[in-house]
């Protein structure tokens, strides 16, 4: 699993105020790659882990952008988007 102190040490944060939204961008890539996978966390390879990483990094720096919004959005959606 990916943890708060792997996903701060990538940002290289090192202060606590922000530690409850980057929690939330966690979860939001972990429920998006299991989402897309198929796989459940115990399956996560050191690929996939790898990948949650960027895709909280990307969440993180690119905020204002509409792909995240859209990515939101897609998860939440009640029909199949494929």
């Amino acid at each position: 699993m990916v943890t708060l102190k792997q996903v701060k040490e990538h940002l290289r944060i090192d202060f606590n105020d922000i530690d409850d939204h980057l929690n939330d961008l966690i979860r939001g890539a972990v429920d998006r790659a299991r989402t897309i996978s198929g796989l459940s966390k115990e399956e996560f390879t050191h690929e996939m882990k790898s990948a949650i990483i960027d895709d909280i990094s990307n969440m993180y720096q690119n905020e204002s952008s509409s792909e995240h919004s859209i990515l939101v959005y897609r998860r939440h959606a009640r029909r199949q988007m494929f």
